[in-house]
């Protein structure tokens, strides 16, 4: 996990890489996050991960991977 972390992009002050960065950590975490949440038995949030992509592409044409 700290290689996976550690491989993350650099991130700079401006909008393109703020978005990759975000991308980059998306990409990393929501699967994981997905299978812990399959393991221990949670309902994943569907409606609201949809929602909030919904909302991130309309707002400020932001797409989540």
């Amino acid at each position: 996990q700290r290689q996976a972390l550690e491989g993350l992009p650099a991130v700079t002050a401006d909008r393109d890489s703020a978005f990759a960065g975000n991308r980059a950590v998306a990409a990393l975490f929501l699967p994981r996050a997905r299978r812990l949440a399959a393991e221990v038995g949670a309902a994943w949030p569907d409606a609201f991960e949809a929602a909030t992509r919904d909302q991130l592409k309309l707002r400020i044409g932001f797409s989540l991977p």
